[in-house]
């Protein structure tokens, strides 16, 4: 800890921050952002048109800060390049979204208060962060095989809380995160 004097020469206590300061358009990548990731992908993903913009805005804040990553470190300009999360890109991530379960008054439905998050419903959210759009077959496959119909009732909680919604047809369609509304898509 480190102490400043004051105007009557108190001394004043305070200490370093723990928890890095995040604008809210690296916070948008961090929610969206999973696994390698090329730069169209991430854009398209965050609705962003302008590279320029991407760049400066999104891009370099988040590498400054050690959010994000690049996969050829010794080639950035290479057309190949993509970009994932550091170990502490990832727990800003899962705080972003233990956050925004909480907003949605928790995935239990107030059925299990004192517990927090139901274990299933959190593995399954993280799935869908991890790969919009995806189908309720398809998350069955990566979640182990956890039967369909337990699926489906848990993406009905997750529906019915608003923490993700269906987009398309019953044959094509998927399941996507609604995103805060702080968030702000600029086209």
């Amino acid at each position: 800890m480190r102490y400043l004097f004051g105007y009557f020469r108190r001394k004043i206590w305070f200490t370093p921050q723990v928890t890095p300061q995040v604008t809210p358009q690296v916070e948008q990548l961090l929610l969206i952002l999973c696994d390698d990731m090329l730069r169209e992908e991430i854009q398209t993903k965050l609705g962003l048109g302008d590279r320029k913009n991407f760049r400066l805005n999104y891009l370099q804040p988040a590498i400054k800060q050690n959010l994000i990553e690049t996969t050829i470190p010794d080639k950035p300009n290479s057309r190949l390049q993509k970009y994932r999360l550091t170990e502490k890109g990832k727990e800003l991530q899962n705080g972003y979204i233990d956050e925004h379960v909480k907003e949605n008054e928790g995935l239990n439905g107030g059925l299990n208060e004192n517990e927090g998050l139901n274990e299933g419903l959190k593995s399954l959210f993280q799935l869908i962060s991890e790969n919009q759009g995806i189908q309720a077959k398809d998350i069955s496959d990566k979640l182990n095989n956890r039967p369909l119909k337990t699926i489906e009732k848990q993406l009905s909680i997750l529906v019915t809380k608003k923490l993700v919604e269906r987009k398309g047809s019953k044959k094509t369609g998927g399941y996507w995160i609604v995103l805060p509304d702080n968030f702000v898509s600029i086209k």
